[in-house]
């Protein structure tokens, strides 16, 4: 019987150690730093530098959409919706959010990504359709005040980039 109760206690111990020890080993062989050991500092520098290209500076702009300087007249219950072309990404990631404000004609639209998340792999463009609804019929669809965000996830990192209304497009 006490045989049966240290081993049950061997056994015990030994789960243990094999569920803790990766943990110790790996902060032992990064200066007991736990960010070092669990996040990929090589994965984050490589989507450091990748973005870098997409921004338009240290403040996260995302200068390289073409935001749309008009829109099509609402539906009958003022509903807006149009299809945005992001441009190509260097690396594979996924498009979580995307805000959209403007003014259309003096009218506030805020305008949000239909789908739940696009996946992107490396260099693959990606359209999202944006959808929102105008509190009255504007005198003019042009665009002006253009603001937004966009939400990438990547290595399990979430990434938040403001929009910038430089872009002006089709």
């Amino acid at each position: 019987m006490e045989q049966e109760t240290a081993l049950k206690w061997g056994f015990r111990i030994l789960g243990i150690l094999l569920s803790i020890g990766p943990l110790l080993g790996a902060m032992a062989l990064n200066g007991w730093d736990i960010q070092k050991a669990v996040v990929d500092q090589e994965g984050i520098v490589d989507l450091t530098s990748s973005l870098s290209g997409l921004t338009g500076g240290e403040n996260n702009t995302l200068g390289s959409i073409q935001t749309p300087s008009s829109i099509n007249p609402p539906d009958e219950n003022g509903k807006v919706s149009f299809q945005m072309g992001l441009p190509p990404f260097p690396f594979a990631a996924t498009i979580t959010d995307f805000n959209y404000s403007a003014q259309c004609g003096g009218v506030p639209l805020n305008l949000v990504m239909k789908e739940e998340n696009v996946e992107l792999g490396p260099s693959e463009n990606a359209t999202i359709t944006l959808e929102g609804t105008l509190s009255s019929i504007p005198t003019s669809f042009e665009l002006t005040n253009i603001t937004g965000t966009m939400t990438l996830e990547k290595y399990g990192v979430t990434i938040a980039l403001n929009l910038s209304q430089s872009g002006g497009g089709p």
